[in-house]
């Protein structure tokens, strides 16, 4: 069993937060989030006209150095410890383009593989998962 806390619309609503990711092709990085979410689109190579939509995207402004490059796709990125908050599950990076990087809304990530939400304590939630898959790319940044 993996349990991890996830950020939450609180955690989201401070200013200037730093985001951290432990890629394959670029190491330990971390970046600024951006505040809100977007809907963020890609083209589909193979048919001319489709594409595929991602809802409530989180974006990640490059700081001094690139977020990620090609080969990171997958990481998990966290919100940044700091001494008032632990380090937090946020999504999974998946494309970067100009500068900035997407990352797909953890929380939409559980809803899809049904895993089990639980409270350990009402105001931190965490989820256990035991897809040694997820676990592992979740923890790869830990």
């Amino acid at each position: 069993m993996f349990a991890m806390e996830i950020a939450d619309e609180e955690d989201l609503r401070i200013k200037n937060l730093h985001v951290s990711k432990k890629g394959t092709a670029t190491g330990e990085t971390t970046g600024l989030l951006h505040e809100g979410t977007l809907t963020f689109k890609i083209d589909n190579k193979y048919f001319d006209g489709v594409f595929t939509s991602f809802k409530g995207c989180y974006v990640v402004q490059d700081i001094k150095t690139a977020f990620c490059d090609d080969g990171d796709s997958g990481s998990g990125v966290f919100l940044k410890e700091t001494k008032n908050q632990p380090k937090k599950a946020l999504g999974i990076l998946f494309a970067n383009s100009n500068s900035k990087s997407y990352v797909c809304d953890i929380k939409k990530i559980v809803e899809l593989f049904n895993l089990e939400v639980y409270h350990k304590n009402p105001s931190v939630v965490k989820i256990r998962c035991s897809w040694p898959g997820l676990a592992k790319t979740l923890s790869s940044s830990l």
